[in-house]
């Protein structure tokens, strides 16, 4: 159990008692209400409260009662509007013959005992690259306006805050990964009653829930709900799993210790999986409880996709040079100002085809940002401003067990 605060301690229990659909115990004296509402905010698993206090055996006060309610009505709100809009995304796609594969939450909230507990910020599909120049004519007369395109993916928007992001490729590195796309969409199988719209095996699934929380690992921090989606994933699949070839290709992307790590956060957290699932009851503890409450307590602390503040110790801690002296700091801040060529061309996909213009388009991201991304730089500069020697430190030594 993760010690750090009362607040994610009694989380955890609510989010228990839920998903095992048990008896939510009273929590302790200080445990802040509040905090935890905050907390379950940040983590984009609000959903969960008023579900939890449901099964309390005790009178929860009014007022959070109420609030829980109301996130819980948001969050309803939200997912019912994003399966609707995707549905209706998928069928057009289906009829223009554009071959695609619905990502991450539009599948991954099945798992949960209701599809609003797992809140996505946004919807993602992913499209064939050689039908990319098909996706606008689609998503047009569906109310969607092209808000931003991407080496990796194009941002569709419509009123009044829904999201899309159609993917090209999954990933842009490293270069294994992009294998992984490749390889993945010849072994798709149909979607429900579809032919265009495809989906993953089970087993290119779970390696892309992996790699997935990879990426967001490496770039800002993961959060508590990428545990929840293994955990969910394998309770329902991994008796059905071909698990020689998954290891095989975690071991291939490099990601045989993360996956361990969380593969046993799971059951350290929420015992009762290893009381229900053979395959949780047979699994051994390579990890030591002490690393599983660090990961625990930073995947807390980093809400559902990550941090500024964790980008930047990243950042740093990957410098040649240690601690957070001068020159780590300059060159962090060169990097983040003029970013080499094959950051640039996931920002600015006619890089490739033009590597000269590279100063060019440096100043163009430069007054891009200043324009439209100012509260971000913001967030940076104070991050910057309030680095943690020893808390990069302790970053170094969670990544480093991490393999990452």
């Amino acid at each position: 159990m993760i010690s750090q605060t009362a607040e994610q301690n009694y989380f955890i229990e609510l989010i228990g008692a839920v998903l095992f659909e048990k008896e939510l115990a009273p929590p302790p004296q200080q445990m802040d209400y509040q905090k935890m509402c905050r907390l379950a905010a940040h983590s984009s698993l609000s959903g969960f409260l008023y579900d939890g206090f449901r099964r309390a055996a005790f009178d929860v006060p009014a007022d959070i009662l109420a609030m829980s309610l109301e996130m819980r009505n948001r969050s309803v709100a939200r997912e019912a509007i994003q399966e609707v809009e995707a549905q209706q995304i998928l069928s057009s796609l289906e009829r223009s013959g554009v071959r695609c594969v619905p990502l991450k939450g539009l599948l991954l909230k099945e798992l949960y005992p209701k599809p609003y507990l797992r809140l996505s910020v946004d919807v993602d599909i992913l499209c064939d690259a050689r039908q990319f120049g098909q996706v606008e004519q689609v998503m047009s007369p569906l109310g969607y306006t092209l808000q931003h395109r991407g080496g990796c993916h194009d941002v569709y928007f419509k009123a009044p805050n829904l999201n899309v992001e159609i993917h090209n490729k999954l990933f842009h590195t490293p270069a294994s990964w992009r294998e992984f796309s490749k390889q993945a969409w010849k072994r798709t199988v149909p979607y429900q009653e579809y032919q265009a719209v495809r989906q993953f095996t089970l087993e290119d699934s779970y390696l892309y829930l992996m790699l997935h929380t990879s990426k967001h690992l490496r770039a800002a921090g993961a959060g508590l709900r990428s545990v929840l989606d293994q955990m969910l994933f394998l309770l329902r699949y991994a008796d059905m799993l071909n698990w020689e070839e998954v290891n095989a290709q975690l071991e291939r992307y490099g990601l045989g210790k993360v996956h361990r790590h969380f593969l046993e956060l799971g059951p350290h957290l929420f015992p009762e999986c290893r009381e229900i699932s053979p395959f949780f009851a047979s699994l051994s503890e390579e990890c030591s409880s002490e690393m599983l409450d660090t990961l625990g307590s930073f995947l807390f602390r980093s809400g559902a996709m990550g941090t500024v503040q964790t980008m930047v110790n990243l950042n740093l801690m990957r410098s040649k040079q240690q601690g957070v002296s001068p020159g780590p700091r300059l060159r962090y801040t060169l990097r983040r100002l003029f970013p080499n060529r094959q950051a640039m061309e996931y920002i600015f996909p006619k890089l490739e085809r033009a590597p000269g213009l590279l100063p060019f388009y440096w100043v163009r991201r430069l007054v891009k940002t200043a324009l439209f991304r100012s509260n971000y730089v913001n967030a940076e500069v104070q991050s910057m401003k309030h680095l943690d020697e020893q808390e990069i430190s302790q970053l170094k030594q969670l990544y480093r067990a991490l393999g990452l």
